[in-house]
């Protein structure tokens, strides 16, 4: 009998021939090859036909997302645009997850689910849309920088690339998925601008760097750098002003990261409120073998039989790396190029060496990269750089070459197109009905656990009762209204009592007794971290909300700032090209030098 993963290798086959054979039939009959973006959008789908098999995935952080998501959605749904409470999760107790959790993934899912598709399958059609658009990104980029041939060859090798199929169809990392995307057109767009400033050039890049930050802030954290050495060699291949082409990337840049302020701010300065010391683990590192080989069938599969993951640089890109440097030795690659293959081969070699062991001393001395936890992430951008190395390559090789060379990238990786097994069975009713207790059963992000909650058990196992209980005293509680920030209750306090409010505490939190604030506790004996509170004899009508904290406040205040600038450049653009003449007396050039006499005057 052939295991559910084994029959999809059988179709995986068959459908890889059929697209070679239409491939084939093209060639024959039109005498030339289909357009290159025609072609990698089919080349794109063959990892993506498991995503047709019904059901949830058996490993991974499938079902993890599809949680969180559920709760994103709710927040939405009541008019909350930017979530920051998780309300059901926690056995409706609640934590502040997306406040230290990256959004726009779960935007963008909850966008296709509110297209009336089901959570299940919004996920999936997140995981094909995130695939097919990171080959077109690199392509973009590697089009630019070399040329038509070189990025379809970039793009095939990014694609089927071990880690980004390993993050796909395995992890089900969505950050990192969503990362793939933004991190070539992020180059591309710097690439641009230190070219020639252009407007539209200009809004890519800070937009693009704005959404890599949404997208995941770990990944961001270590390629902001690699930006700014990008940059500088840019500039320097290019032959341009190094203080200007500088100093207008690196505001770019800036104000990239001030439009995202609002989610990266809070973050850095909350996380004084949780437990996120207490779990920040030391960094996992990758040891050399695991770079270069699977132990699982034969070194082609990339997932063991117990959901443990392989980390490859990829067998193609391997071999990629090796012709690269023998046509450097042979002295077939000269001048610029030459130095650009430098440039590309030091950064993969160096990002190597930092997922192994023997960087440790680096990890350990720079604070900031203390919580990057995972080494192997870094595969992510080694993927990035292998695939420009093998656009380059295909410079200098024969098309027969070249095309054996992508064969050999997509094939190797056959074993691993697609989750190995999906539970067809489980419905989203059954993940909505477990939505409460998923947080205790593993979705519970622990560095946003708060530091009033037991760090040992910090998290909800059972679903209260009542949302309000009476601990000790006389009192009648009636209910009035409930979303993921409000929580109102009518209270007849007969004796002075004290109240259990099932919600975990934050900053954020305030309770409003007939419009008057009340002061909380959190360190009830049996619930620690939950909230409670004491009113005398009287009748209340209590209002408990989730309000933005200072430092909310000025982080949305630097984002909206960033907007208005962006705004205000985008249209005085528009006015000086099309309101203003260019043969008109006071054209730009006119009106900026009177300004400057003006200010010199006074």
């Amino acid at each position: 009998m052939i295991t559910q993963p084994y029959k999809m290798v059988i179709i995986n086959i068959f459908a890889g021939l059929f697209v070679a054979s239409v491939l084939i039939l093209y060639r024959i009959f039109k005498k030339k090859y289909p357009p290159n973006l025609f072609l990698l959008f089919f080349i794109s789908l063959l990892p993506l036909i498991s995503l047709l098999r019904a059901g949830p995935y058996q490993s991974g952080d499938f079902n993890i997302n599809i949680y969180k998501t559920m709760d994103f959605y709710y927040s939405l749904t009541n008019g909350i645009w930017f979530p920051h409470w998780a309300s059901i999760l926690n056995a409706t107790y609640g934590y502040p997850l997306f406040n230290f959790t990256y959004p726009l993934p779960y935007y963008l899912i909850s966008f296709i689910h509110f297209l009336d598709i089901s959570y299940i399958n919004s996920l999936k059609v997140f995981l094909g849309l995130s695939f097919v658009f990171s080959g077109i990104s690199i392509y973009l980029w590697i089009k630019d920088e070399i040329n038509k041939k070189a990025a379809l060859v970039s793009s095939i090798f990014y694609l089927y690339m071990p880690y980004h199929l390993v993050d796909n169809n395995f992890r089900i990392s969505i950050g990192e998925i969503m990362s793939f995307i933004f991190i070539p057109i992020i180059f591309l767009s710097f690439r641009k601008i230190i070219q020639r400033f252009r407007i539209i050039w200009f809004l890519t890049s800070l937009f693009s760097v704005s959404l890599l930050l949404l997208c995941n802030q770990a990944i961001a954290l270590v390629f902001v750098p690699l930006l700014i050495i990008y940059i500088l060699f840019q500039t320097y291949i290019q032959e341009k002003n190094i203080i200007k082409t500088t100093c207008i990337s690196l505001l770019t840049l800036l104000i990239g990261l001030s439009l995202a302020a609002y989610y990266w701010l809070p973050v850095l300065y909350e996380l004084r409120y949780t437990h996120e010391s207490l779990y920040v683990l030391s960094i996992q590192y990758v040891n050399f073998f695991q770079l270069i080989y699977a132990p699982w069938r034969y070194g082609l599969l990339f997932q063991g039989p117990h959901g443990e993951l392989s980390f490859l640089v990829g067998y193609a890109q391997i071999l990629t790396l090796i012709i690269l440097i023998y046509l450097i030795s042979r002295k077939k690659i000269r001048g610029k190029v030459k130095y650009i293959s430098y440039f590309y081969l030091i950064l993969t070699f160096f990002l190597c060496f930092m997922m192994l062991p023997q960087s440790s001393f680096i990890w350990q001395n720079v604070s900031i990269l203390k919580n990057f936890q995972f080494t192997y992430r870094l595969l992510l951008l080694v993927g990035v750089f292998t695939s420009y190395a093998a656009g380059l390559v295909s410079k200098y090789l024969s098309n027969k070459v070249i095309i054996t060379l992508c064969m050999f990238a997509i094939i190797s990786t056959i074993l691993n197109w697609g989750n190995r097994s999906t539970l067809p069975l489980v419905t989203e009713r059954d993940i909505m009905a477990n939505l409460p207790y998923s947080t205790y059963q593993g979705e519970g992000f622990q560095p946003a656990a708060p530091i009033w909650v037991n760090p040992e058990h910090p998290w909800q196992k059972n679903v209260p009762q009542n949302h309000l209980e009476l601990i000790s005293g006389s009192a009648i509680i009636t209910p009035l209204f409930r979303n993921p920030i409000e929580h109102n209750y009518k209270v007849k306090v007969i004796t002075t009592s004290v109240f259990l409010e099932n919600t975990i505490y934050f900053p954020g939190w305030n309770l409003f007794a007939n419009g008057k604030k009340i002061s909380l506790y959190y360190n009830y004996k049996k619930n620690e971290g939950v909230i409670t509170f004491s009113l005398p004899r009287g009748v209340y009508y209590l209002s408990m909300l989730f309000k933005p904290t200072a430092i909310h406040v000025i982080a949305n205040d630097i984002s909206l700032l960033t907007i208005v600038i962006i705004l205000t450049l985008f249209f005085c653009k528009i006015l000086a090209d099309f309101i203003i003449p260019k043969k008109f007396l006071f054209r730009r050039a006119i009106i900026l030098n009177y300004l400057l006499k003006i200010l010199r005057k006074y």
